[in-house]
């Protein structure tokens, strides 16, 4: 069960007129999906890039700048 931070116990009816204590334990966080959004800022760059034929000077700028490689492959496919 999710929201809980320790282990839960709690009657639960067995049969008609019978009951028993059952723990229920606390699910692990789910892993946080990173964040593979392109910022406009290198949406507009790409744009300006290609417009002046510096594509792959920005690229390498990115490269030297230790842009993550989602954002360096997608300015890639956008100048090819």
């Amino acid at each position: 069960m999710s929201g809980i931070d320790k282990p839960l116990k709690v009657p639960l009816l067995i049969k008609k007129g019978r009951s028993a204590i059952v723990t229920v334990q606390p699910l692990p966080d789910a892993p946080k999906q990173p964040d593979t959004t392109i910022p406009a800022d290198v949406i507009a760059n790409t744009q300006k890039a290609i417009t002046n034929g510096t594509a792959a000077d920005y690229i390498a700028w990115l490269t030297e700048q230790g842009a993550p490689p989602f954002i360096i492959d997608w300015v890639a496919k956008e100048t090819a």
